[in-house]
């Protein structure tokens, strides 16, 4: 073992970095070089909704070595049977199982439902004040219109 001294603080802000990508290398540290090696889960890839596209989506996330799980509010649509790919189908509306849920910079979500009562209620964050806000969804608002607010949020995109 090597002692790393004033370097050990890199190591490990390497390392942190490394594990975040799932990657390994070897960096150098006070002249020595430290092999770090990352032994990162599978990246999530949560899917909401349950239509034919999620299930594509779901194949070719599999294929791509996400960990795939899909969720949907109706008990009817999502099952084993129709997304044999996904490694996990949950019966619960999305912004209510997403809260319990780890999310870090490898996993990807998409929200594939057509309704807005299940689209927007998953958006969530912050204004520029730093208030906690929530968009919601308006039936007398024209779809078009909901696309827009939900691309055109600061902490959306």
């Amino acid at each position: 073992m090597v002692a790393l001294g004033e370097g050990a603080h890199f190591v490990d802000a390497a390392a942190r970095e490394l594990l975040e990508l799932g990657e390994s290398a070897i960096v150098e540290a006070d002249g020595e070089l430290v092999f770090v090696e990352s032994f990162a889960s599978r990246p999530s890839l949560y899917l909401f909704g349950a239509s034919d596209h999620v299930s594509a989506l779901c194949t070719m996330g599999r294929f791509l070595g996400y960990r795939v799980t899909i969720c949907d509010a109706r008990e009817a649509f999502v099952t084993s049977e129709r997304f044999p790919d996904a490694d996990e189908v949950v019966v619960d509306w999305p912004h209510r199982w997403l809260s319990g849920q780890q999310v870090d910079s490898r996993t990807v979500i998409a929200v594939l439902t057509h309704d807005p009562k299940f689209d927007v209620p998953a958006i969530k964050g912050q204004d520029e004040k730093g208030n906690e806000i929530l968009r919601k969804a308006e039936d007398s608002e024209p779809m078009s219109l909901l696309a827009f607010k939900i691309m055109d949020d600061p902490f959306v995109g």
